[in-house]
């Protein structure tokens, strides 16, 4: 059984940039966590350290039953899929994946079954005697895979493996990847940048922004009640309308351009807050009534099994996210916010109010 426990670990470089603030995470056996954020969010360096390519500053990382902040990459029984494959262009494919397992001085026959289940897991089989430049992307990836499974590690990680493949495989990719680890049971790790990969594939993710963690939970959690203004504009395609609001006290907010919204909760305080919406919560009438606002149509995007509706309310982009039986009549339409699809969040703070 392996968990994976983070324990206030953070990393700061020599020059004093402090690349990842105290952060904390229990992933327990079994369990496929994704570190999303954008560039420079850290994420990358927290998994790093947990591989042992980067020195702990402080803090500690267990694997298992182990501290492993000492050991060498080799001495922690992980294995790791990167973004460029890493595969040995003069090797084939057989020799990359067996490569492992032959300088920890297994034995041929041992070799041969593992190269052979993990290929025939992957649907590999048919390009084992193939070098590297003779496959396609996802073949090298999936070589990749495969020389990760045949060591039978207790922690998979990825770094960020599919950002080289089209958006055609990286959906197939993305489905083979989830697949084969819930056969394989095995812990796993996940980087990506892309909140589609992180929303898709994960069991939990955790949401890091400017070296910290703004928040972990399952994607619906993150989804349905982000913790932050980050979280909830970073996740979710397109991003959650934001508007600038004033809380009255009395269950309703001010908000400019569109006068007052009345909220299905009350609020500990008054004052600046930020009000958001998901797209696909807006829903769009013909008449005014509470929590509307009169619209005018910007732009209409057609995505084959929806539309969305861009707009401005005040100086202030807006998006709608409409079906593709929903009629549209350009000249009296209006956006209503329903109260129970509102997100409150402090202005200053940007938390979750």
């Amino acid at each position: 059984m392996t968990k994976v426990v983070i324990d206030k670990v953070r990393k700061v470089y020599p020059n004093g940039t402090e690349a990842l603030s105290p952060s904390s995470l229990d992933i327990a056996h079994g369990e496929f966590i994704v570190l999303v954020g954008p560039s420079g969010c850290g994420k990358s360096t927290l998994l790093r350290m947990i591989a042992g390519l980067e020195e702990i500053t402080d803090g500690t990382i267990s694997i298992g039953d182990r501290v492993v902040n000492d050991l060498d990459p080799a001495e922690r029984d992980i294995a790791m899929v990167f973004q460029n494959y890493a595969l040995y262009p003069h090797m084939s494919v057989y020799q990359n994946m067996a490569y492992g397992l032959k300088n920890r001085g297994r034995s041929k026959p041992d070799i041969e079954t593992a190269v052979s289940k993990a290929a025939k897991l992957l649907h590999i089989e048919e390009f084992l005697h193939r070098r590297p430049s003779q496959l396609s992307g996802g073949q090298r990836q999936r070589v990749a895979m495969g020389r990760a499974i045949v060591r039978d590690p207790s922690l998979f990680l990825f770094d960020e493996p599919l950002s080289n493949l089209d958006a055609k495989l990286r959906n197939q990719m993305r489905i083979e990847i989830r697949k084969l680890q819930r056969e394989l049971d095995v812990t796993s790790i996940y980087v990506t940048h892309d909140q589609i990969e992180a929303m898709t594939m994960a069991d939990k993710i955790a949401v890091l922004n400017t070296g910290r963690i703004e928040q972990i939970g399952t994607p619906s959690e993150i989804y349905h009640k982000p913790a932050s203004i980050f979280v909830a504009s970073f996740m979710g395609a397109p991003p959650m309308n934001i508007l600038d609001g004033k809380y009255n006290g009395n269950g309703g907010v001010e908000v400019a351009d569109l006068g007052q919204l009345t909220i299905d909760h009350a609020l500990k305080t008054t004052g600046k807050v930020q009000v958001g919406i998901r797209p696909e919560n807006v829903e769009i009438r013909t008449e005014a009534s509470q929590n509307t606002v009169a619209i005018k149509i910007d732009f209409l995007e057609e995505l084959g099994a929806g539309r969305l509706l861009h707009t401005m309310i005040g100086s202030t982009p807006f998006i709608a996210h409409l079906d593709n039986e929903h009629p549209i009549d350009s000249d009296n339409i209006f956006a209503h916010l329903p109260p129970q699809a509102l997100h409150l969040f402090d202005a200053e703070t940007g938390q979750r109010v």
